[in-house]
């Protein structure tokens, strides 16, 4: 008899570019927004496994952030996406990158609405079944 074992690594925050992160954090935001209009949330998570998820997914971003701090010219790359973060929403999560590359507060773009959100998440296909979405959850 064969006894066959799984061991889950650790995640890392390397697996994914900061415009992945971002995206997630839109698609969990939207979906806390719909918990809070009573609306069943996207995924089937509850509020507490969006809670959970968000956590998770704030962890991997910190990681991401710190792997990225080093370079100055990894600063100069997230400074220059932040100039086209409006067209795949993710303005917010390269302000807070460099907030916490350089101690310095960036809130250059204006925050984004609700159905703004609501039509990013929408061109952002198959969440749910991402391999992001599944090392959050």
């Amino acid at each position: 008899m064969f006894l066959i074992l799984v061991v889950a690594l650790p995640v890392s925050a390397q697996t994914w570019r900061l415009q992945e992160l971002g995206r997630a954090s839109n698609a969990l935001v939207f979906a806390m927004d719909q918990l809070l209009a009573h609306k069943k949330a996207s995924c089937g998570l509850d509020a507490a496994g969006v809670s959970q998820a968000s956590q998770n997914l704030k962890a991997l971003i910190d990681q991401r952030v710190q792997e990225l701090s080093a370079p100055m010219d990894k600063r100069a790359e997230v400074a220059q996406l932040l100039k086209s973060c409006a067209q795949d929403c993710t303005c917010e999560t390269y302000e807070y990158a460099l907030e916490k590359m350089t101690g310095i507060e960036h809130n250059s773009s204006p925050k984004l609405t609700a159905e703004k959100r609501k039509a990013c998440v929408a061109r952002a296909t198959n969440f749910c079944q991402s391999k992001i979405f599944k090392a959050i959850k």
